[in-house]
């Protein structure tokens, strides 16, 4: 079976709980993600024969999870569905926006949240992607008209709700946690796959991601696995980076999207907020 028929066949199965989901608003497909037993680590061997442009992280890592992070699983599989080879990277300084971040047409329930493709994507713009896919997962096409003031704040790239996110520091956790009230901050060692990570590098340049777990390399190394775009896969993939070149983490949870509907999209982002110091 292709990457491509495996992921509809998913998505089909998906879709069948996002119905029902809608139907009751209560069902297991809608309830936040708890805590993890244990740490979760992700064997090489499991992901190995995958590649870095797969569309199985709802098959491979969403057993794992139940509630909206598997959704998230589920919208970076049609994200990555979408340009399967990555679509391209884009890198630039955080004070220097890119006026089009991002390699396809982006939609909230239908509206343009984008003007236009961009040659690639950045980091920040694939992890925004990945949360603006689950909204359309949860919130289906008709389900509920988005506010003009709220499609004006989501809009890239001069939206106040993607400023944040794109913005200097911890920016998806800001965005979600205390601008939007539609997430909870999260100790590493509870992080689940779905999960919204920032990496702080050593050498103080930052990642936005979609965590995935960690990992034991081949040669015992110890490492993070997540889903963002970078050099090193041309774009959208999965990426493993040593947790020797890392100084800080910080985790945010989609738990609450029905605040999409009610956050106060005037308020001012809070200060920044700081990162854990990575251990494992």
């Amino acid at each position: 079976m292709t990457s491509r028929a495996a992921l509809w066949g998913t998505m089909l199965m998906a879709g069948i709980l996002v119905m029902q989901g809608c139907a009751s608003r209560g069902g297991s497909a809608f309830e936040p993600t708890g805590a993890p037993a244990q740490r979760v680590v992700v064997q090489e061997s499991e992901v190995r024969s995958l590649g870095q442009h797969h569309t199985q992280h709802s098959a491979v890592h969403g057993r794992r999870v139940q509630g909206f992070n598997a959704l998230v699983l589920l919208a970076i599989d049609q994200v990555q569905a979408k340009i399967e080879s990555g679509g391209g990277y884009l890198d630039q300084p955080r004070h220097e926006p890119v006026q089009k971040p991002i390699s396809y047409p982006l939609t909230l329930l239908g509206n343009p949240l984008v003007p236009e493709a961009g040659t690639g994507s950045t980091d920040t713009a694939a992890t925004y992607a990945a949360f603006i896919e689950t909204l359309n997962l949860i919130f289906p096409e008709g389900y509920q008209e988005v506010p003009a003031d709220r499609l004006a704040t989501l809009r890239i790239p001069d939206g106040r709700f993607w400023k944040t996110w794109d913005g200097p520091g911890f920016g998806p956790y800001k965005a979600l946690v205390p601008y939007g009230g539609m997430g909870i901050d999260v100790p590493q060692e509870q992080a689940q796959p779905g999960d919204f990570i920032t990496l702080v590098f050593k050498n103080n340049t930052r990642r936005s991601g979609v965590f995935l777990g960690w990992q034991f390399a081949s040669n015992g190394q110890r490492q993070i696995l997540y889903w963002s775009s970078q050099q090193g896969t041309k774009g959208f993939g999965d990426y493993a980076t040593p947790l020797t070149r890392l100084q800080r983490i910080k985790v945010a949870r989609l738990t609450n999207p029905d605040a999409l509907f009610t956050f106060d999209v005037n308020a001012l982002p809070s200060a920044e907020a700081d990162g854990e110091e990575v251990k494992w």
